[in-house]
């Protein structure tokens, strides 16, 4: 089996000039151990040097076995104008050797937030799922319309859920 990885393929933030921002450590590549340089995690977050699709670090992701419904992800915060829109595409993989079981899902998720941190808009994915194929990276992706006027930052969340309904269900993804 090749060696895969994620990769973030693209998170863009376009206004009329063209101005493009991007997610910062796209790969995951700096870091210091397990902990993602720029990248906020929750949860059971972790940069491997395994599962990587490109370059040689990845993000896996499980769940907190805590019996409810539960997340863990990682996520960045970009700043944003009025009328700009976001869009981003990730790769993310379920390995045969700790594949994802019961309920659990992966995706990415978009959000607008306004002064007062509240989501004005937000954006998924599609979910990978217990019936995604095993170790075949997946690319997903998700866009925003124009940001409103009240937006004051995007942000970009790559996230695994284990819910309720199989609160103990094993598995991880790689991103």
């Amino acid at each position: 089996m090749p060696k895969m990885r994620l990769g973030i393929v693209l998170l863009s933030i376009l206004a009329a000039s063209t101005s493009l921002a991007k997610v910062a450590n796209p790969g995951f590549e700096l870091g210091t151990g397990t902990v993602p340089t720029r990248w906020t995690k929750f949860g059971n977050v972790y940069r491997e040097p395994i599962n990587a699709r490109s370059g040689t670090q990845s993000l896996k992701m499980f769940g907190n076995f805590t019996g409810g419904t539960n997340d863990s992800g990682a996520y960045q915060s970009i700043p944003i104008k009025t009328g700009q829109t976001l869009s981003a595409s990730v790769y993310a993989m379920t390995p045969n050797n700790d594949a994802m079981v019961g309920n659990n899902q992966a995706y990415m998720r978009l959000v607008y937030r306004n002064a007062a941190n509240q989501t004005i808009a937000s954006a998924e994915s599609r979910r990978l799922s217990s019936s995604t194929p095993r170790s075949q990276f997946q690319l997903i992706s998700a866009s925003l319309g124009a940001a409103p006027a009240n937006a004051v930052r995007a942000e970009m969340y790559l996230l695994f859920t284990q819910p309720s309904s199989t609160p103990f269900a094993g598995g991880a993804v790689f991103f």
